[in-house]
């Protein structure tokens, strides 16, 4: 048990430096990331994640798939991996929730929502959300749900290349940042579910 605590406590340390570095570093002058950490006896867990822009035209993005599902609605893990979506996410500022119509990615984003007072959106394509996050969203920081083949097609069309595969894993959490001048960067972090949940 002590080996796993100290080992969740240095992948949330990880988190945190690789957040600070990545954003920092991507040349856009864009964020600063403030990450919570709660500390628990004997062992830490990640609080909330927060995006503040310093240039107000930079528009940033996180992409994620929805969490683990059966059909088309989520499992029991799923259903703690949206509440622990919900938890990271509970202070940001977010000015939208994107989502496709199936249950599945509904569910994935339907507590985050709840917290934070938005109604989600529906996209029908990644094309679609892309251009409506770009000519609506400048200065904004918004919030997309997809599918495995879709999440790659939203962060290309947002002007990311080349772009990752994410095959069946749920625990990517993507952050596309895009300039005034229409360059845009990718930030891959991962998100493990809560664990008191």
């Amino acid at each position: 048990m002590k080996l796993s605590r100290n080992k969740f406590r240095w992948s949330i340390v990880s988190f945190a430096v690789s957040a600070f570095f990545l954003f920092g570093l991507n040349g856009c002058k864009i964020a600063s990331i403030r990450l919570v950490i709660h500390s628990s006896d004997p062992y830490v867990q990640l609080g909330t994640i927060k995006i503040k822009h310093h240039a107000p035209e930079v528009i940033t993005v996180m992409v994620i798939r929805h969490a683990e599902r059966a059909n088309d609605s989520l499992t029991p893990e799923g259903e703690k991996r949206a509440e622990t979506l919900a938890r990271l996410l509970r202070d940001q500022e977010l000015s939208a929730i994107f989502s496709t119509k199936t249950n599945r990615t509904i569910e994935t984003v339907n507590n985050t929502a709840d917290r934070l007072g938005l109604s989600i959106q529906f996209y029908n394509s990644p094309s679609d959300v892309a251009n409506l996050i770009k000519s609506e969203y400048v200065g904004k920081v918004v919030l997309v749900v997809g599918h495995s083949p879709t999440v790659p097609q939203i962060i290309h069309a947002l002007g990311v290349s080349p772009v990752p595969s994410i095959g069946e894993e749920f625990n990517n959490l993507f952050f596309v940042t895009i300039r005034n001048d229409g360059v845009a960067t990718l930030t891959h972090l991962k998100y493990d579910i809560h664990q008191d949940l």
